[in-house]
């Protein structure tokens, strides 16, 4: 099912489903926000570095950033999935800027995130 809502996404934009998925990402039941952080994770493979652009990444990192610091384990290790991912896609540098004020810890848990995602597109049929 997941797969399938990726695949519908593929015909549409990030600004069109922007307002939904911020309501998501602020509504207080865990299981929404890890859901919905793990959705943009997997939307944010098939964007290109162009695709994304700094209105885009400012919206999404802030949001994603609010929720790293969730009390859920799940939400933060969610977002910190998101946001590797997008690391990867649109540079370090470029994502950095919106990254002020993250502890190390999260900010390692990113960089794993990260790190993970360049190993499995180098690595398509091994499992993680």
């Amino acid at each position: 099912m997941r797969e399938a809502i990726v695949a519908m996404f593929l015909n549409t934009t990030l600004e069109s489903i922007q307002q939904d998925v911020l309501s998501a990402l602020e509504n207080q039941t865990p299981q929404v926000k890890a859901a919905t952080a793990s959705f943009l994770a997997r939307c944010f493979t098939k964007f290109t570095r162009i695709m994304l652009n700094k209105k885009l990444l400012k919206v999404y990192t802030t949001i994603l950033l609010k929720t790293l610091n969730w009390p859920d384990p799940i939400v933060r290790d969610s977002s910190a999935e998101a946001l590797g991912t997008v690391m990867k896609v649109v540079g370090e540098k470029r994502i950095v800027a919106f990254m002020t004020y993250i502890d190390n810890i999260k900010m390692a848990k990113i960089k794993a995130a990260y790190w993970c995602f360049s190993w499995q597109k180098q690595n398509p049929h091994k499992s993680s």
